[in-house]
């Protein structure tokens, strides 16, 4: 096992070459492909794939939580939408990109709501 300060120094010595991890929100490391150098996907993150994935198919359920004998269901067009109203939402409380929130919270649909809403803003 790499030592912490081994791993700082590589990382320093790489130029961002090689380097899977930082505990600086501000870096950006670079992408990793396959290591046969395949690079025909295009890396996508969450929010975009999700963006995509309920643009291609607005009416499939996404979400389902039974309470008190009712089931509610979104679909991932009311997913989204409840995704952006969230963003929308911390945005206007002046939380910035890249400030850390704290989501506390049953894993129930509004977590994952609040989760990705985090995510997408």
């Amino acid at each position: 096992m790499i030592s912490e300060k081994r791993m700082c120094t590589l990382a320093d010595s790489l130029d961002g070459k090689r380097v899977y991890w930082t505990d600086n929100i501000e870096d950006e490391l670079p992408v990793v492909y396959s290591p046969n150098g395949d690079t025909t996907i295009i890396p996508e993150t969450i929010p975009e794939t999700f963006i995509k994935s309920a643009s291609r198919h607005p009416h499939v359920p996404a979400l389902q939580v039974t309470r008190n004998k009712v089931t509610y269901t979104w679909t991932k067009q009311q997913y989204l939408d409840d995704v952006k109203t969230f963003a929308k939402a911390i945005m206007s409380l002046q939380i910035k990109q890249k400030t850390a929130i704290n989501i506390i919270g049953f894993n129930s649909p509004e977590w994952f709501i609040a989760w990705l809403g985090n995510r997408i803003m």
